[in-house]
Formats: structure tokens, sequence, C-alpha cells
């Protein structure tokens, strides 16, 4: 039965964002308003989907991240170097919506690049 509920829930996950194009207009649409969620825990049975999808796919990019950098002879100018002590997914969102909204004409790219780029630009490798 479980089993049955975890598989129709995935399903209709995947369905509820077949119609994107996963760039950074569908990436911001989505999560610039979950700031409430963050704060408070709390929000619509939608909202809180959505900070689901966000923080899913915002900790993806640190998770590839961290999977390029543990290559040998990888290339710092194409990486990010978070803290030591982390990034919550919270800040990942934040950090990617605040660049995509001061960078409007880059919207159009896939959302998994922008995100990237934002977070070389918060936490460039030294």
């Amino acid at each position: 039965m479980k089993l049955l509920l975890l598989g129709i829930l995935l399903s209709a996950t995947a369905l509820a964002k077949t119609d994107s194009n996963n760039d950074g207009n569908d990436f911001l649409d989505t999560c610039q308003h979950v700031e409430t969620v963050i704060e408070t825990g709390r929000g619509t049975p939608l909202e809180q989907f959505n900070l689901g999808y966000c923080s899913g796919f915002a900790t993806g990019i640190l998770e590839s991240n961290a999977a390029y950098a543990a290559l040998p002879n990888y290339d710092k100018a194409f990486a990010f170097c978070v803290p030591e002590d982390g990034v919550k997914p919270g800040q990942l969102i934040r950090i990617a919506v605040k660049y995509m909204k001061e960078h409007p004409e880059k919207l159009h790219l896939r959302a998994a690049v922008l995100i990237h780029v934002a977070m070389r630009e918060a936490f460039p490798c030294k």
C-alpha cells in the first residue's frame, strides 16, 4: 500500500512540472514566493510543494557541484566553494531568486545554469 501511494505521489509530482521548460522564468515563478514558507514552516499545500521543488532543485545543483569538485584535476573556474559549515536549502533558494531577479535578461536560460552561476558568484573558490 505504501509503495502504491509513493508511486502515485511521484507520478503526480512528475506531471505537475511536465509543462515546464525548467528555465529561469519557471524557477523564478515557482520559487520567488516560498520565502514565507521558509521562514514560518507554514503555507498552503501548493506553497509547501513549491518549497520542496525549489529546495530539491537548488540542492541538486549543490550536490552536482560537490561531485564535480571530487573529480581529479577539476577546474575551480567552473565550480563554487560553499562554506565548510554548509548552506541550507532556504539560503540556496534566496541566492538563486536574487540572482534571477537581478538578471532578467538571462531568464530564458536553463534554471540549472542560472543557479550554478548564482552560486559561483555567492561562493567563489579561492
